[in-house]
């Protein structure tokens, strides 16, 4: 974004660019970023297996989620494409359904806050995260205020903070040919979702 003329914060709501960008004070350049991103993903093994020990009660068992995770090809792809934004956020994904699950409201708070600043749209995918696991895993009144938390993060980004960074707003609602705005988007999804 920034090589683009852009604020780093014009196109997506990166916000832990600014926890990584720390690292590069120790080493600047692409490898940090690689090995920051490795690390992170890799990281996830941790919460698969706890999840694995309470869901399946067998510690054995458990293990086939974090080699699942470290064998799965789209992790590896996007690791070794480039450093993104959405790879940390799907570590965070599986640190948040650890938090929900097994741990107190600091971790699920800290793990929401870090899974929502990956990305604007891993807030909505924290909130769905929570939402299913309500239905099956943990009660609603635990996971009631990350859904509103996470939505609610994802309200103020769209609706003060992109178009504080970049005039027009969200960039990703320029669809010319469904409307203008989201509001246009949204009514064309809706009576004409085969465009």
């Amino acid at each position: 974004s920034t090589l683009l003329g852009m604020h780093a914060l014009a196109d997506h709501m990166m916000f832990d660019d600014y926890l990584v960008a720390a690292l590069l004070n120790v080493y600047d350049g692409a490898e940090t970023l690689l090995l920051a991103q490795a690390l992170a993903v890799a990281s996830a093994v941790f919460p698969l297996y706890a999840l694995g020990r309470r869901l399946l009660d067998r510690p054995r068992s458990a293990l086939a989620l974090p080699l699942l995770w470290v064998l799965a090809p789209d992790v590896h792809s996007g690791l070794m494409f480039d450093y993104n934004p959405t790879t940390l956020g799907a570590a965070a994904l599986l640190w948040a359904a650890w938090a929900l699950a097994l741990r107190g409201p600091v971790a699920v708070l800290v793990t929401t806050l870090l899974a929502c600043g990956a990305k604007e749209n891993l807030c909505l995918y924290v909130a769905v995260l929570a939402l299913v696991m309500a239905v099956r895993l943990i009660s609603w009144r635990r996971a009631a205020p990350v859904i509103a938390l996470a939505v609610g993060i994802f309200f103020v980004e769209m609706v003060v903070l992109f178009p504080t960074f970049r005039e027009g707003g969200f960039r990703h609602w320029e669809y010319e040919e469904l409307g203008e705005g989201p509001r246009e988007i949204f009514a064309t999804m809706a009576t004409r979702p085969d465009r």
